[in-house]
């Protein structure tokens, strides 16, 4: 067992999501992000992380309610195929998977708080 907290792990990820979120507030849509080499670089390597960090969640009722083996896919398409990474495929998570993740960890850490 991990000395680090299953809450302080889905913190970490939702600082990942807003660190997301701004970088994509400073474009105009998130195909111009990645247009911008060092963006790109940037989601990419929040989303490594997310999906390290779902993958150590210890907690099976709230492992159950992530996205645990795709985030974890996704994580190991970017560290060990960076040539091979789609970004259209991306592009798609940022706009349509990210921002349920995002309100499903506020859900579980709202629920563990009380």
């Amino acid at each position: 067992m991990s000395k680090k907290s299953d809450a302080a792990r889905l913190r970490f990820v939702f600082a990942k999501i807003d660190d997301l979120q701004g970088y994509l507030a400073r474009f105009p849509s998130v195909e111009a992000l990645f247009q911008e080499t060092m963006a790109c670089d940037a989601v990419l390597m929040c989303l490594l992380q997310i999906g390290e960090t779902i993958q150590k969640v210890e907690n099976e009722t709230w492992a159950a309610q992530l996205p645990v083996q795709g985030a974890y896919v996704v994580r190991n398409i970017i560290a060990h195929d960076y040539e091979g990474v789609d970004l259209s495929i991306i592009v798609k998570i940022v706009s349509e998977d990210i921002p349920p993740l995002r309100a499903t960890v506020i859900q579980l850490l709202s629920e563990e708080a009380s």
